[in-house]
């Protein structure tokens, strides 16, 4: 049996989010919905592997078993969940804990695989930062809302919002108000976009300043964290 759509394997700290420096074991799919213009994963070329060679490559990456988590990531992992499945029940066969990082636009693919997920990384992605031709919005709250409900008590659901110069603060607002319609105590994590593309320029400090002090005022527990793997210099 083989796991399609394969890009690569790795390992690396986790430089994004509320596991920022944790070790942890990559494995990207390629494939992927959506077109965001500050993504830094385009044009992946990837391949079909079967699920026991993965696997092997998994433990070999696992330093001893002491990685935190295997973060399935992409593209977007949550495409094709029949095929993620295949990788989803070898690694639970295993115990290890699963990190899954997504778009956040399938909310029907997350219940087909939300058993599995031990951590759920979700990005919402603001129209005019990603470039996209139309919001995702009701996409983005029903997900929400499904990780929120089904997700489980031991186990951890935070939000990603990528920012560039380009953001409108309407549309940042209306994120706010869709995860504190959820649920106001779930982090959220604010992440100034890295240079890539088309995208020259940094965020400045005082707007993301601004940004944060508006969040705080609607949730819970908001942070600024940068890609720190890129600040590294590492994959």
């Amino acid at each position: 049996m083989k796991v399609k759509g394969i890009a690569e394997v790795f390992s690396s700290i986790q430089g994004e989010g509320l596991y920022v420096g944790e070790y942890q074991v990559f494995v990207r799919f390629a494939g992927c919905n959506l077109k965001c213009r500050y993504c830094d994963t385009r044009n992946l070329t990837s391949k079909d592997i079967s699920k026991k060679e993965l696997i092997k490559k998994i433990i070999s990456l696992n330093a001893g078993g002491r990685c935190h988590s295997i973060s399935i990531t992409g593209g977007e992992p949550l495409v094709d969940t029949g095929n993620l499945k295949i990788l989803l029940d070898a690694l639970r066969e295993l115990k290890y804990k699963v990190y899954l990082e997504t778009n956040g636009s399938l909310p029907l693919n997350l219940k087909r695989v939300i058993k599995y997920i031990d951590y759920l990384s979700m990005d919402i992605k603001l129209p005019s930062a990603a470039g996209l031709k139309k919001p995702l919005w009701d996409s983005h709250y029903s997900f929400l809302k499904i990780a929120n409900e089904k997700l489980g008590k031991n186990k951890r659901l935070f939000v990603k919002m990528v920012i560039t110069n380009d953001l409108k603060i309407a549309e940042f607002k209306k994120a706010i108000t869709i995860i504190k319609k959820v649920n106001r105590k779930i982090p959220l994590i604010i992440q100034p976009v890295t240079p890539v593309n088309k995208i020259k320029r940094r965020v400045k400090g005082e707007d993301v300043v601004k940004l944060l002090k508006t969040a705080k005022l609607s949730l819970e527990h908001v942070l600024v964290i940068p890609q720190i793997h890129k600040i590294l210099g590492v994959k």
